[in-house]
């Protein structure tokens, strides 16, 4: 028989909302499903939500085989003109918060696992990350520049990719690269899952640490139980790109996406204060 489920919505974002229900196989199961096919705005250009949903249920896998606490998916219908869903493991949570400790432990593991071959995030919207990495610094800066009416220096894609050079060689890891409380589920002050991999990343991890220390989640209780800051370890113009492409991303999304003139103030002030790190001096491009 069919299936007509009681839904509950447990939770929703920018892009996505789940729901909650009883499957009469699988018992509690999560359902998300897109609010549109595809996302184009300041952040993101012409993602399919098909592919974000395709590598949710890969990703939860894998961690999932790995040990790691990440729901597993049941039911994946990402074609036909139905509506598209992911059905997955609830995950029972209650919103309390766990130590940083817990959190910088969860990543480390998370980071230790050799991502597998050939696999290309949805977020990497270029041939390299590199690239990737560049062509989005350059676009939402001029996205920051025409919302908030300010000018930004000047740095082009190849540059960037220069100065991502210093950072080549180190072992790479499947990056969260949303990895705060709206994205760990707890329970009882524990880890009970890690959810949302549309912003994963397959790279440098102190491309992550540059993006939850631009959060402000990064501290010594978290990086005492990482093991180390691999941020400290790459050369000081590499770890300044990285909190650059955070701090462009964080700014669109206050100024258009999730509009919040208190916050987007502060980030534009900060990609502002990033640029004059990285370019201390005047140039004439």
């Amino acid at each position: 028989p069919k299936w007509h489920p009681d839904l509950s919505s447990v939770g929703e974002g920018l892009h996505f909302e789940v729901f909650h229900a009883v499957h009469p196989l699988w018992g509690d199961v999560s359902i998300k499903v897109p609010r549109a096919r595809f996302i184009s705005n300041d952040n993101d250009d012409h993602i399919d939500t098909r592919d974000l949903l395709r590598q949710e249920a890969t990703l939860s896998g894998f961690f999932a085989n790995h040990g790691l606490p990440t729901p597993r998916a049941f039911d994946l219908h990402v074609d036909g003109v139905a509506t598209d869903y992911l059905i997955g493991t609830y995950l029972e949570h209650d919103h309390s918060t766990p130590s940083p400790r817990e959190f910088g432990a969860l990543l480390a593991r998370m980071h230790a696992i050799p991502p597998p071959e050939n696999l290309k995030c949805v977020a990497e919207v270029e041939e390299t990350l590199w690239k990737t990495i560049a062509t989005l610094i350059v676009r939402r800066s001029r996205a920051v520049e025409r919302l908030a009416g300010i000018t930004l220096p000047t740095l082009h894609e190849s540059e960037i990719c220069d100065l991502l050079n210093g950072s080549a060689g180190h072992a790479p890891s499947i990056l969260h690269m949303d990895f705060r409380s709206a994205n760990i589920l707890t329970r009882d002050r524990q880890v009970v899952g890690i959810i949302d991999w549309g912003n994963a990343l397959v790279g440098d991890p102190a491309l992550e640490v540059a993006r939850i220390a631009e959060y402000g989640l990064w501290d010594d209780d978290f990086a005492t139980a990482y093991g180390s800051n691999p941020l400290l370890q790459r050369p000081a113009h590499v770890a300044l790109v990285y909190r650059l492409y955070t701090a462009t991303m964080l700014a669109v999304v206050f100024l258009s996406e999730a509009p919040n003139p208190d916050s987007a103030e502060v980030s534009v002030e900060r990609v502002q204060e990033l640029y004059r790190s990285l370019l201390p001096s005047p140039r004439h491009l």
